[in-house]
């Protein structure tokens, strides 16, 4: 292999550049578990109110957080389910397969037709298949209590 490479000189600063690359990444890559490390378990977090909604803090100095007010991103980060009839089209968009144009069209589904009576109910919008509307059925739901209001202000 060396001596390939050294008969191929116009390959043999590729392969140092990806090395290069392999060995810069794996840094970046180590570096970034430290930064994102969770804190100990002595700490927890907190569901604290905010003005642009809910968020997660380390103190629970803050006002508490109303459940309508926690987005979707933050939902899917806590593996809540998101309530189909009462979700924005942002909440809607933290969701897999789900882009800016199919959330805009599942609202506006909702608008016109009314609620989803069910999860499946999903496939009336067009873009919104069978596999979709099973891969989210356990990240959405229509009835039943929302797992927010039911889940204790500190989060582990």
């Amino acid at each position: 292999m060396r001596r390939w490479l050294r008969r191929n000189t116009k390959l043999a600063p590729r392969v140092a550049l990806g090395r290069a690359r392999l060995v810069l990444w794996l840094l970046l890559w180590m570096l970034g578990l430290n930064a994102v490390r969770m804190p100990h378990s002595a700490e927890a977090f907190h569901l604290v109110g905010s003005a642009d909604g809910c968020e997660l803090s380390t103190t629970a100095d803050a006002m508490p957080c109303d459940c309508t007010r926690v987005s979707g991103g933050l939902r899917r980060l806590l593996r809540w389910s998101i309530p189909l009839n009462l979700a924005s089209a942002n909440d809607l968009e933290a969701l897999p397969r789900i882009g800016p144009k199919r959330a805009a069209a599942i609202v506006a589904d909702r608008n016109e037709h009314g609620p989803f009576p069910r999860v499946a109910s999903l496939q009336r919008v067009r873009g919104v298949g069978p596999a979709t509307a099973a891969l989210l059925r356990d990240a959405l739901h229509v009835r039943g209590p929302d797992p927010c209001e039911s889940a204790p202000r500190r989060v582990h």
